[in-house]
C-alpha cells in the first residue's frame, strides 16, 4: 500500500474493529484480492478509486448493533451499512486530503457496493471490480467456516460449499475467478481433514479474529 492508502487504512481500522467480528480480517483480505485483480486484469489505472473504496467499503457496519453479527444478510442492514459507510468514508477522505475529484466516486462506490444483494447488478468496471474483490472473501477460510457455523446446520461442509459455489462463484473478472478456485481447493482440503471438527474451526478463527482486532 502506498502512503495515501495507508493513511486511509489507519483511519478506517477503528471503525472496522467496531464492526462485525470479522470485518478487519475481511478488509485485509479484500485489499489483497483487489491488488491481485487490478494487476491480473491490467487495470492499475483504477487503483486510485478502488483501493480507497475497498479499504472503506464496510466501515458502516460499525454503526449497527449486535444484529450485524448474525443478520448481515437482511435488506435493511445492507442498506444501512452502505448509507452510514458512505458518510464516514467522505469524512475520512476529506481528512486525508485525498484527490478531491475522486472523492465523490469513491463515496458512491462505498454507498452502493452491496447493491447486488438488493438485486441490482453492478454496471461500471469499477463497480464490478469492487464487487469481485469483496465477494472473493466468501470462499476464504474465515468466511466459509463462519457461514457454515451460522447457516449450515442442515448440511455437511461439502454440500454447503457446493451451495456457495452455485450462488457466488460467478465473477466479473478472470482474476477473481482464479482467486475463488484457489480458495475452494483449500476449503476442500480442510473439509477432508476430519481431525478438526467444524465447530472447533469456527471458534479458533473467531479467536484469531479477536486477537487481530486487539492487536490493532
Amino acid at each position: 500500500m502506498n502512503h495515501e492508502y495507508e493513511k486511509i487504512w489507519e483511519l478506517a481500522k477503528p471503525y472496522l474493529t467496531k464492526g462485525r467480528w470479522w470485518d478487519l480480517w475481511h478488509t485485509e483480505l479484500s485489499i489483497g484480492y483487489m491488488e491481485d485483480i487490478l494487476e491480473g486484469e491490467g487495470m492499475l489505472e483504477l487503483e486510485n478509486k478502488l483501493m480507497p473504496a475497498i479499504i472503506l467499503h464496510d466501515i458502516g457496519w460499525s454503526q449497527l448493533g449486535e444484529e450485524k453479527n448474525y443478520a448481515w444478510h437482511s435488506k435493511e442492514n445492507r442498506i444501512l451499512h452502505m448509507k452510514e459507510g458512505a458518510k464516514i468514508a467522505k469524512r475520512i477522505l476529506l481528512k486525508t486530503h485525498y484527490k478531491i475529484d475522486l472523492i465523490e466516486r469513491i463515496v458512491y462506490l462505498v454507498g452502493t457496493h452491496d447493491k447486488e444483494y438488493l438485486r441490482e447488478s453492478p454496471v461500471s468496471l469499477d463497480e464490478k471490480f469492487l464487487r469481485d474483490a469483496d465477494s472473493c472473501f466468501i470462499f476464504s477460510e474465515v468466511s466459509f467456516w463462519k457461514d457454515y457455523h451460522l447457516q449450515g446446520s442442515d448440511y455437511t461442509p461439502q454440500s454447503f460449499l457446493e451451495i456457495l459455489l452455485e450462488k457466488y462463484s460467478k465473477k466479473y473478472t478472470e482474476a477473481a475467478s482464479i482467486i475463488v478456485k484457489e480458495n475452494v481447493k483449500k476449503r476442500k482440503k480442510e473439509i477432508r481433514d476430519t481431525s478438526i471438527d467444524p465447530e472447533e474451526r469456527y471458534y479458533n478463527l473467531k479467536k484469531a479474529a479477536k486477537k487481530r482486532t486487539l492487536d490493532d
